[in-house]
């Protein structure tokens, strides 16, 4: 994993960003990375 990768990964695990979960039982994404792309799936609480 990339540097970002694991800093976005560390706030997910610590609760400090949500990533969007398309269907029960499905997993939680939070980013994608592509060869020059990033893309943030975050929700909005509160």
């Amino acid at each position: 994993m990339n540097p970002l990768s694991l800093m976005i990964q560390k706030r997910v695990d610590h609760g400090e960003l949500h990533g969007v979960q398309v269907r029960r039982g499905f997993p939680v994404v939070s980013h994608l990375l592509f060869a020059n792309d990033l893309l943030f799936f975050w929700c909005s609480i509160g």
